[in-house]
């Protein structure tokens, strides 16, 4: 997992110290031993070094094997395992997340997020177009947004049929301002994971 051959080192607990990436030193040891004192389990995530010196992300569990006759820990085991892939991803992620949210705040169309329907997120420009605040939208049925049950209804049934077929909804739809003015609106809504659409959890722009 790290390179190195077998007994190219003593696999010790200072050893151990000395290939944690000096960022997770002290979180990791005060965690470590932590858990040793108190004679529980324990499940830490740090990064140590490769014997290239590039860095490898564990997970690390373990839990007392052995107390010696006064309750004290004697000897541990546990597993290390390569979460570095995993790692990677979700930096990944979080980088996108950031791209999203710049675009979200200052894109010139209504953007929000739904889950069943029932309004999680939305950006500046559409409270602006309906005239509604965050208090009066957020956690909210989408239904409020809709002239008519029917209609509300009606936009629901078509574009899930057209997210099951294609992925993506797009459907002509109205909307209710607030005050009162009803307004023509061009609704597409893509689902955040396609392997999961049954929870339809949206995004859409309008």
């Amino acid at each position: 997992m790290l390179g190195y051959e077998p007994d190219e080192f003593e696999p010790s607990f200072e050893k151990w110290k000395e290939l944690l990436h000096p960022a997770d030193v002290d979180k990791s040891v005060k965690e470590v031993l932590a858990a040793i004192n108190e004679l529980k389990s324990f499940a830490v995530e740090f990064r140590l070094r490769k014997k290239d010196g590039s860095y490898c992300w564990i997970l690390e569990r373990g839990k007392v094997a052995e107390k010696d006759k006064d309750g004290k820990a004697l000897r541990i085991s546990g597993s290390h395992t390569d979460i570095n892939e995993r790692k990677l991803v979700e930096e990944a992620l979080r980088n996108n997340e950031n791209k999203i949210s710049s675009v979200f705040r200052v894109a010139p169309i209504g953007i929000g997020i739904t889950s069943n329907r029932t309004l999680l997120e939305l950006n500046d420009y559409i409270y602006k177009m309906l005239g509604y605040s965050s208090e009066e939208l957020i956690g909210k049925s989408a239904r409020i947004l809709y002239p008519t049950q029917e209609e509300y209804e009606l936009v629901g049934k078509e574009k899930y049929k057209q997210i099951d077929l294609f992925g993506t909804g797009t459907v002509e739809t109205k909307w209710v301002c607030k005050d009162g003015r009803i307004i023509d609106i061009l609704l597409s809504s893509t689902p955040l994971n396609l392997k999961e659409i049954f929870r339809r959890s949206d995004i859409y722009s309008a």
